[in-house]
């Protein structure tokens, strides 16, 4: 699933832009995944699609690797099936998507906490 519109680097620019997704979660930088998906999709025109197929396994990779509770994600899934929906429309704005992902994060951390009861 790699864009052929050129290179950056040695890398073709969606597997950059990937990697940059990534990096960015790890740091809990939200805001900054919001203002680098409008950058990339600007630069790659018809793009938008393929730059953000791959947010929502990033951001949930990540929020189970920090609560520590694949189960309590799933569960939060389960309750909120339109998440991505969710996480596309707060991706227009890095403040609504910082805050979008704070909750889910808060939700996954409530819902790990119940069932440890």
């Amino acid at each position: 699933m790699n864009v052929q519109t050129g290179q950056t680097g040695t890398q073709k620019p969606l597997v950059a832009f990937e990697d940059e997704i990534t990096d960015l979660c790890r740091d809990d930088k939200y805001g900054k995944i919001a203002e680098s998906f409008a950058t990339f999709v600007a630069s790659h025109p018809g793009t938008s699609y393929l730059a953000f197929e791959p947010i929502p396994a990033k951001i949930s990779d990540h929020l189970i690797k920090k609560t520590h509770s694949p189960a309590a994600f799933m569960t939060m899934t389960i309750r909120k099936p339109t998440w991505t929906d969710e996480l596309r429309k707060a991706l227009k704005d890095p403040k609504a998507l910082e805050t979008y992902v704070a909750s889910l994060e808060a939700d996954v951390q409530a819902i790990a906490k119940q069932t440890k009861k």
